[in-house]
Formats: structure tokens, sequence, C-alpha cells
């Protein structure tokens, strides 16, 4: 009796020491993508975008990672953030034991709205699962400076068109007002 007491004792001491030794399971694994979508390139150059895709339609996925990757690529050129952010704490109870109660709360809202010329895929990678045939995309696109440069130089060229526009306006009502004053008189 005493040796299936402290066999029995042995083998729970066993499965505890055990249980203990093993690592913890977090769940966690490792996503396998494509060295260019985790580290991005940059160069003097070109602006690079990433994006990623997921659809059971292949186009439908390869558009969402365009897509991303397109607005990426606009939230570097120009981007318009508001944001609030609430911070709150209380402390409750007496002088030896207090409690104490916080609440963060942050909200953030991002627009973009930019015109880009020359974007194109440099890199994409087409994914399928072979359980579920859900597609996944993952896309780098860039977008050659010198194409941004002509842009903005023919965006400044209409707006300086413009302005000498309404220079040449407020001058003929001018002129307007002189010719009227003139003839009022006579």
């Amino acid at each position: 009796m005493k040796k299936l007491v402290m066999f029995s004792m042995m083998l729970a001491l066993l499965v505890v020491f055990s249980s203990c030794s093993k690592k913890a399971d977090l769940g966690e694994v490792e996503v396998n993508v494509p060295s260019w979508f985790a580290n991005p390139p940059s160069d003097e150059n070109h602006i690079y975008g990433i994006g990623m895709g997921k659809s059971k339609n292949m186009q439908i996925a390869i558009n969402k990672a365009k897509q991303e990757a397109t607005v990426d690529i606009a939230k570097k050129l120009e981007q318009k953030v508001m944001a609030m952010t609430k911070k709150f704490a209380q402390e409750v109870g007496d002088a030896e034991d207090p409690q104490l109660y916080q609440m963060f709360e942050e909200v953030s809202k991002s627009v973009v709205s930019q015109t880009l010329n020359g974007v194109q895929v440099k890199e994409q990678k087409i994914m399928q699962n072979k359980k579920t045939g859900t597609f996944v995309v993952y896309m780098l696109m860039e977008m050659p400076l010198g194409k941004l440069n002509k842009a903005l130089y023919y965006k400044i060229q209409q707006m300086e068109a413009l302005k000498t526009k309404l220079e040449a306006s407020k001058s003929f009502k001018e002129l307007e007002q002189e010719v009227q004053k003139l003839e009022s008189q006579q």
C-alpha cells in the first residue's frame, strides 16, 4: 500500500513538474509575408505603398490590395488627421486603501484626398488557402517622384493662371467703375 501511495505521489509530482516546464501556448503563429511587405523599400526617386487584400474571388483580392497600396502612397503625400483623446482617473477610498479607477478613450479620423500620377505595381504575391479557397494578395506599388513633380508644377501653373484671371477681372471692374464715373460726370 505504501508503495502504491508513494508511486502515486511521484506520478503526481512528475505531472506537475512536466506541466510547469511546458511553454505556454499563446496561440501565436508566424505569418509568412513577403519581405518587401514587412519592410517596404525606400529611395529618393519613388514613393512606395503596401496593401493586402483578401477574398474568395482573386480579382477582388487584387483590387483590395491595390486600393490599400494606393491609399498608403496618398497618405505619405498629404493626410489630414483629426484626433481626440480623453483620459479620466479617479481615486476613491480612504488613504490607506485607495482604489484607482481609470478610463482612456481615443478616437481618430484620417482623410486623404490626392491625385496620383504614374502609380504602378512593383511587386505582388498571390496566395490561396487550400482549405477555404480564400485568396490573399500582397502588393507593393510605387510612384515615381518625377511624375509627382510634374503634376505639382502643372497644379502651380493652373493656380497662377487663375490668380492672373482674378486680378484681370478686378482690374476690369475698376476700369468699368472709372468709365461709369466719367460718364456720369458728363
